[in-house]
């Protein structure tokens, strides 16, 4: 396995070396996520569009209303390839999101579960973003 590029402290004062560095970490990410995809265990589920309100909870989900997200198989592991912001103006605007909060509801049948996403860090409030997820096969 060859060694991963890492950022150095004087990276930043080189843009160019900066630039392939990080180009190098992009490009060794966007390869695992490849990898995952053609072995099957990694599969991106439909966009969903979220609405986050004003307030919430300590523990309660930010979104108005249960996101809930159709899965035919129980994941492993959740997480967000895409986050893109729409601005009151109406024009999207990509972003990022940390984490999410899931839970995996199974039905009475194979193939008949959900997942129910209690929050997902980063989003700021009063805001409307469409999400990509992607979930790890279990």
């Amino acid at each position: 396995m060859s060694e991963r590029p890492q950022l150095q402290k004087d990276d930043a004062a080189e843009p160019e070396r900066l630039r392939k560095v990080l180009n190098g970490i992009l490009l060794g990410f966007a390869q695992r996520l490849e990898s995952l995809e053609k072995a099957g265990a990694l599969v991106e589920l439909e966009d969903v569009v979220v609405e986050v309100g004003a307030t919430y909870a300590s523990g309660t989900t930010p979104f108005d209303g249960t996101l809930r997200v159709s899965c035919p198989f129980t994941p492993r592991g959740v997480t967000v390839l895409r986050c893109e912001r729409t601005m009151p103006a109406g024009q999207p605007v990509l972003t990022s999101a940390i984490g999410v909060d899931w839970k995996f509801l199974g039905g009475p049948s194979a193939g008949d579960g959900a997942l129910v996403i209690n929050h997902v860090t980063g989003l700021a409030v009063n805001s409307r973003y469409s999400l990509r997820l992607g979930v790890l096969r279990g």
